[in-house]
């Protein structure tokens, strides 16, 4: 039988205080994963950091194995991403996307690759967005 979302919880809650420390995430994060356990939503942040924020949802999720926390994450990513890929953040997107998931999990990789495909001509004439391909910090994107 496959762990539920909440084994990697189990050891923590045998504990004689019933705590559970989640220190590697923002508390905003943790927030977001908590109201969606009783939700099955949560609120997001808007701005220029909404991208960054819903990838980081996206990664406590997979490290929690909570599928539909993760599902949920990947289509507010989606919608961030297709209004914000022409923010300076963008890059920290893609970034975020190839770097806080495991290297088979396609999820925010695929997003992030089809808006720079269908914005290559835009984001190359953008000088933060060849600043962070000059620096690595993006994975190299094709014009063919």
């Amino acid at each position: 039988m496959a762990p539920g979302p909440f084994e990697a919880f189990r050891e923590s809650l045998r504990s004689s205080e019933q705590v559970i420390n989640i220190e590697d995430f923002d508390v905003e994060v943790v927030e977001a994963m908590l109201q969606f356990m009783y939700n099955f939503d949560y609120t997001s942040v808007n701005g220029a950091s909404s991208m960054a924020f819903e990838a980081q949802v996206y990664q406590i999720a997979d490290k929690y194995d909570i599928d539909s926390l993760k599902e949920h994450a990947k289509e507010n990513f989606s919608t961030a991403v297709d209004i914000g890929w022409s923010m300076d953040d963008f890059p920290l997107a893609i970034t975020l996307a190839y770097t806080t998931t495991p290297p088979g999990d396609r999820g925010l990789r695929d997003v992030v690759i089809q808006a720079s495909h269908l914005h290559i001509d835009d984001l190359l004439s953008k000088e933060y967005f060849a600043e962070a391909q000059r620096l690595g910090e993006v994975p190299p994107v094709s014009t063919g």
